[in-house]
C-alpha cells in the first residue's frame, strides 16, 4: 500500500500533483492538508483542512505509513509582506518537517 500526503493541494502545482496521484494505481491513500476544500470527492481522497500550518499537532497520526510527501505550500515573491512571505516559505515548511520527524521517529 502507498500513501502519501499532499499538501497545497488547491494552489497551481499542488493541484497538478493531486491529480496525478489520483490517476495513479502505484497510489492507494492521498491525505491532503489544504486551508480550503478542494471540491474533489474521491475514495483514496482524505482532505484535511488545516486552519493553522505551523502546528500540526491534531494531526500527528496521518503521518504514518506515509511513503512520499509532496509539499506544496508557497507563495509567489512580492505577493505578501516580507514577514508573511517567510512564514509560508520557510516557517509552514520547518514546522512539517518537524511534524514529519516527530512520527517517523515515534512509528
Amino acid at each position: 500500500m502507498k500513501n502519501i500526503i499532499i499538501t497545497g493541494a488547491t494552489g497551481m502545482v499542488g493541484a497538478i500533483v493531486l491529480k496525478h496521484c489520483l490517476e495513479s494505481n502505484e497510489i492507494d491513500k492521498i491525505t491532503s492538508f489544504v486551508r480550503e476544500p478542494t471540491g474533489i470527492k474521491h475514495p483514496k481522497l482524505n482532505e484535511i483542512i488545516v486552519k493553522n500550518f505551523l502546528d500540526y499537532s491534531d494531526h500527528l497520526n496521518e503521518f504514518q505509513n506515509v511513503r512520499a510527501v509532496y509539499f506544496c505550500i508557497g507563495v509567489y515573491t512580492g505577493a505578501v509582506p516580507d514577514t508573511k512571505f517567510k512564514e509560508i516559505t520557510v516557517d509552514y515548511t520547518c514546522k512539517f518537517a518537524d511534524a514529519l520527524k516527530h512520527k517517523t521517529i515515534q512509528s
